[in-house]
């Protein structure tokens, strides 16, 4: 199994680098060995100018990392009235504005629902959303891919089908994190084998618990000391034939505050030694 440094990834979500100017962010993950990034709406915002957003992406290439995809997050499922239609905008803008950046995939998530409504309610608002974005993305020519997330409408395997089985379309595909597939007792390679080439985009993400609250009764350590078994998860992917960009995510938010100090840096770097060691247990 080979794994090339440039499908390396780092994922701008949770990475505390929001104040940094993203040409700084880019040297940093350069300079550790990163082969590409994965900008979010913090950065890449769809109400920026296409001339400033051209110019980052542009940016990006030339001092040595790819643009595997956008992540524009929004709680489609908690969202109402104005604010969801503002909601669906942005995002659809932001296809539209991914697309004239050549950035060939556009990360979403489906959101977390509210007690006051029903799950048949919540789950026609969110195919009602989601059917919106995906002719916005079929337009423009991108993938949109969903990526389960815990606590979301959309949140493993089951309901990713649900929702596939909604709507139909060559453009709608999925982004996997295992965490997420795990936390539900998903079995990942069969689960892996079953999507096929409808994964598009790969996180990399641990996780230990079972469902609930966060911090309570799960959390996402550090890649390696979670219940991925991630030589099955590695080689699943090299047997459906997954040829793209693997994207770390840090998210072990106390280890990053007592024991790193709140640096992010030393996040960026700890992320891409613990891919790297992982990769080569499987390799070998």
């Amino acid at each position: 199994m080979k794994i090339n440094k440039e499908k390396l990834c780092y994922h701008m979500e949770t990475a505390r680098f929001d104040d940094w100017e993203a040409k700084k962010i880019v040297k940093v993950l350069v300079e550790i060995g990163y082969g590409g990034v994965e900008w979010t709406s913090v950065h890449f915002n769809p109400k920026k100018e296409i001339k400033y957003l051209i110019s980052m992406i542009d940016m990006t290439h030339k001092l040595g990392l790819n643009v595997p995809a956008i992540s524009i997050y929004k709680d489609f499922a908690g969202l109402k009235g104005e604010a969801l239609i503002e909601a669906i905008e942005y995002v659809k803008e932001g296809i539209e504005k991914t697309s004239k950046v050549g950035v060939p995939i556009v990360n979403v998530c489906s959101g977390w629902p509210t007690s006051d409504i029903k799950e048949g309610a919540v789950w026609n608002k969110v195919i009602n959303v989601f059917e919106k974005l995906v002719n916005s993305a079929e337009k423009n020519s991108i993938y949109l891919c969903i990526e389960a997330v815990f606590g979301n409408v959309v949140r493993d395997y089951y309901t990713i089908r649900e929702l596939l089985r909604k709507i139909k379309s060559p453009n709608l595909k999925i982004t996997f994190d295992p965490s997420h597939y795990k936390l539900y007792c998903n079995d990942i390679p069969w689960i892996i084998k079953e999507f096929g080439d409808l994964i598009k985009h790969v996180h990399l993400k641990d996780v230990i618990g079972k469902p609930g609250n966060m911090f309570e009764t799960f959390m996402f350590p550090l890649l390696g000391e979670g219940s991925i078994e991630w030589k099955e998860f590695f080689l699943a992917l090299q047997g459906i034939g997954y040829d793209g960009y693997y994207t770390a995510e840090f998210e072990s938010f106390h280890y990053f505050d007592n024991i790193l100090n709140g640096d992010p840096v030393k996040a960026a770097e700890l992320s891409f030694k613990l891919i790297k060691r992982l990769i080569d247990k499987v390799i070998k």
